[in-house]
């Protein structure tokens, strides 16, 4: 990890991470964190694990790593300096030698944002949207063991959905729930799962049970993994072992934690349909999950009988919207009305503003946004992206269109985003050919087809009347035009 890294994860952890941080840093010994923040050990062991990984120490198969040692010598390679209290933003972390150079790359202007990837906690490049965030976290509050909550984030690529799915984790933990993260892209299946019904639940109900366990410092709950197996060989459908499987976990995590609210958070549900077979049954497990999901929702977090108590977590489920073939019909006929949709919006002209002025210091007014929203809409990362262009001088506002140039963009990141969305239009010979006829007849489509809606979704095209659409943006007009046929 190079320094300007180090310095921005050190910028935007979050304050309680930075409090336990402190005291990991001092040598302070768990038992002793856990009385002073009246945490749990568990949850101490969590914190660790955590910040070990936010700054890259990351667990290695077979391979024993002491993270507070390992966090140390991270810090002391840095030059910092530690001092005996928890504000690590202030006097704390002193730097020994810093060149002008090393502490100018510690201001966020001068840090080039991502196309894809989370935005860290506490991050200016973050922006809370109203109607979204406060939302979500309403809800969450809201919840309890006797009343959990569905909630259903949605929205097109790099529009923020996992960067809010991290926040809500923290907001959820902060507010005395256990929390479980399955990330269905990343860390739990192997591919040949996406491929079979069985295999994939097997993994999936195998992975929670060890989310939930390391809530509870991995001694209450692994000793069930053993009846995973024994569970699979009944002759119960499919589904029904998965849920019996869980509902006898999540009881037992009652039993050990009865006060506290548990979530669930499982992000890249999408991930499904990219990666099942594509043959006559290639709907069958995306499907079959979805419509698990939709049952539990329906018969286990509801209290169905004045006498049953309601055992299974709420649930955080994020999935994008994307122009794919064969876009998610069987996912919104079994899902969609289900729980609570939030649906994550485009930047507002404030939201642009407060950015601009925030994290880019710019000296911007409502004229300048608008130039800004007519060019690239309010796309997220593609906000920060040419802010940060025009934070650092390497475009004007009245020169956004030159962004798109052949010898300029060869090896921007804006051309792999829209270049990927090029080819997911392309892979389907329909929605290529509609977009076609919008750039030729001057937006004047006003049929009801599937490919109008999965542009619609996906925020490529936006409706300007009942009969009149128009490409979202004058990026995406500029770029479709060059390079669709």
């Amino acid at each position: 990890m190079d320094k300007t890294e180090f310095y921005l994860k050190l910028k935007t952890i979050s304050p309680r991470r930075r409090e336990i941080l402190s005291e990991l840093l001092k040598g302070t010994p768990d038992t002793e964190i856990k009385d002073k923040y009246e945490i749990s050990l568990a949850t101490v062991r969590k914190h660790v694990q955590e910040i070990s990984e936010y700054f890259d120490i990351k667990s290695q198969p077979g391979r024993r790593r002491d993270r507070r040692l390992e966090l140390r010598q991270l810090f002391a390679q840095h030059g910092m300096g530690i001092e005996p209290t928890p504000n690590l933003l202030s006097d704390t972390l002193t730097p020994e030698k810093i060149s002008p150079r090393e502490e100018a790359s510690k201001n966020t202007k001068d840090i080039e944002p991502t196309l894809s990837g989370i935005i860290p906690l506490d991050s200016p490049f973050y922006v809370r949207r109203k109607g979204v965030d406060d939302v979500c976290e309403e809800e969450l509050a809201k919840a309890d063991t006797q009343n959990p909550v569905m909630l259903k984030l949605v929205g097109t690529k790099s529009m923020g959905k996992s960067s809010l799915l991290v926040r809500l984790r923290q907001f959820a933990e902060d507010n005395g729930h256990l929390v479980a993260c399955v990330d269905l892209s990343s860390d739990i299946l192997d591919r040949e799962a996406f491929q079979d019904l069985e295999k994939f639940l097997q993994q999936f109900a195998s992975v929670v049970v060890q989310k939930f366990s390391d809530c509870l410092g991995g001694e209450h709950l692994d000793n069930n993994l053993k009846k995973l197996d024994e569970q699979w060989q009944s002759k119960l459908a499919i589904g029904a072992k998965c849920t019996n499987y869980l509902e006898s976990i999540f009881k037992k995590l009652n039993e050990r934690e009865s006060d506290k609210p548990k979530t669930l958070l499982i992000d890249g549900l999408d991930f499904i349909e990219k990666n099942q077979l594509k043959d006559q049954s290639k709907d069958k497990l995306e499907m079959e999950f979805f419509s698990l999901l939709k049952s539990w929702y329906e018969t286990k977090m509801k209290k169905v009988r004045s006498d049953a108590d309601i055992v299974w977590p709420s649930m955080l489920l994020a999935y994008s919207l994307e122009p794919q073939p064969d876009y998610n019909s069987s996912f919104a006929a079994s899902f969609y009305n289900i729980g609570i949709n939030i649906e994550l919006r485009q930047f507002n002209l404030n939201e642009i503003l407060s950015l601009a002025k925030t994290a880019f210091h710019l000296d911007w007014n409502e004229v300048d946004a608008k130039i800004l929203m007519n060019f690239v809409g309010g796309y997220p990362r593609l906000v920060n992206w040419i802010l940060y262009k025009v934070s650092q001088n390497q475009i004007s506002l009245n020169d956004l269109d030159k962004l798109l140039d052949d010898a300029n963009s060869k090896n921007e990141p804006v051309m792999k985003f829209l270049s990927d969305i090029l080819r997911e239009i392309r892979a389907d010979k329909q929605l290529y050919e509609w977009m076609r006829n919008i750039l030729k007849s001057n937006s004047k489509l006003g049929d009801k087809t599937m490919s109008k809606q999965k542009l619609i979704k996906a925020g490529i095209i936006k409706e300007k009347s009942l009969d009149e659409i128009a490409i979202s943006c004058n990026l995406y007009r500029i770029f479709f035009e060059r390079n669709l046929d």
